[in-house]
Parts: C-alpha cells; structure tokens; sequence
C-alpha cells in the first residue's frame, strides 16, 4: 500500500458503528432469529436534513426478493442483529439513473429508517448534509467497513443461540474514481483473520483527512486475490455525496 496516511483516529475507533449486518432471513412461526447459514450483506445508516435513512446495494434487495418469488408461501424480511435481532422489512427503492449515465441505475437501494431502531442497536448514523466533502479526485485512501460472513460466529448462552461478530475494517489505496464510481484496493502481508469478504456490499467507505471524515461511498463489490507477498482486497463502490444523494432521493420510484 501507499502512503504517509492521514486518519482519522475517531474514525478508526468508531468506523464499524455506522453499519450492521443485513440478514436476508426466512420467518418460521416460532420466530427463530436469523443465523450463519442466512445470506447477509451490510447496511450503512446515514442522516440528511432530520431523516434517518438505511442504504445497501440493490443487488442484495433484489435477493431478497428473489427468496420470496421462488417460495411465495413464506415471509421473508431483512434482520440486523446487535445484542438482540431487529426486523427491517423491504421498504427499499432503488434511484434512477443519474444525468449523464447512459441510463445505468446505480446498485444502490434506500429506505427511511426510525432513528430510534438505530439507537437501540448503539449504532449512529453518518451526518450527508452540511459537511465538508473533499472532491474524490483528490484523495489517496479511505477506509472501510462491513460484516462478512467469515467475520461472524455463534453464541449459544441461556437465551439460545446468538451471532457475534468482529470489527471488520481496513485502510484502502484509492485506484481511480469514474463518473460516479470508485476502485479500492487494500494489501496485507499477511493473510488476515478475516480473510474472505463476502457480506461486505452496502457497507460504508470513507473519505478521512487528519481529524475529518464523512461518507464518500457504499460498497458494492469485494473480492480478494492472492499475490505473492501477501493478500489483495479489491473494492468497487458507489459514489456518494450530500448533491447526489440529494438527487438519488428526488428520484426515487415508488416502492413497488
């Protein structure tokens, strides 16, 4: 990786409270809880003027939905867990596409959130408006975060079984930013603990700068590649701003 980096050490500290799991989880009549064995991406909680909102990659949505059309009889519904498991149900739309996209919608999916079901989770959400947002161009790294599944594992105490899981972030090399879209890239020398990354889209990615940081995109690919002295993580993303995030919201369809 490149360098000298300048990083936010609050960031550091606080970067994974900004996110949790998404579980894409089946409901039984007994209300059991989602596992290990449910499919999970990761949902990045943002404020803008005085709402909450929760945003992922439309391709986990779409999994989702996917679920429910193949087996129509059940119910199928998003769970974050933290300490107990919260219900998030498929109120997401996806933003059409932006000027200037040849018409590609951007894999993003978004849904108001209740402020207080972020509290409860002691998780926070990241201030969109009103906050200095550097120009992507001009950035070398950022950070980023996110629940992989290989992060996870259970606990099983007097309530039943629980999921735990880790702090899951890394610092990242920027490789380009296109129109609307950023590559990462983070190297290790040695194969991490956390080695596998799938679960990582909608998570968060970070713009940091000494003391500051803000939101400067969602995650919507991660994969790794061995190399010779160590482990690459690659990360694709969506850019986001406090403009087009503006726009993503005047545009939004209605949820079907």
């Amino acid at each position: 990786m490149g360098g000298p980096y300048h990083v936010s050490e609050e960031l550091w500290k606080i970067a994974p409270t900004y996110c949790a799991a998404l579980f894409l989880h089946k409901v039984d009549l007994l209300g059991a809880p989602a596992s290990l064995s449910d499919p999970n991406g990761t949902i990045t909680f943002a404020k803008y003027g005085n709402t909450v909102y929760g945003i992922t990659c439309n391709h986990v949505v779409q999994e989702l939905r996917k679920l429910q059309a193949e087996d129509p009889k059940s119910f199928y519904c998003f769970q974050t867990v933290h300490k107990r498991f919260s219900a998030i149900y498929d109120r997401f739309s996806q933003p059409l596409a932006d000027i200037g996209s040849a018409g590609v919608r951007p894999d993003i999916a978004i849904r108001v959130i209740n402020p207080e079901l972020v509290k409860v989770m002691e998780k926070s959400p990241i201030l969109l408006d009103g906050t200095d947002h550097p120009g992507p161009e001009t950035l070398t790294h950022a950070i980023i975060a996110g629940f992989p599944k290989s992060a996870m594992y259970e606990v099983k105490d007097s309530i039943g079984t629980q999921i735990a899981m880790g702090r899951t972030q890394a610092l990242a090399d920027i490789v380009w930013v296109g129109p609307g879209s950023i590559k990462l890239r983070s190297h290790f020398n040695e194969v991490p603990v956390v080695s596998k990354f799938g679960g990582f889209s909608g998570g968060p990615i970070f713009w940091t700068d000494g003391d500051a940081y803000g939101l400067l995109g969602i995650i919507i690919e991660a994969h790794t590649m061995p190399e010779d002295d160590g482990l690459v993580l690659q990360l694709y993303g969506e850019l986001v701003s406090e403009s087009r995030f503006a726009y993503w919201l005047n545009h939004l369809p209605p949820i079907s």
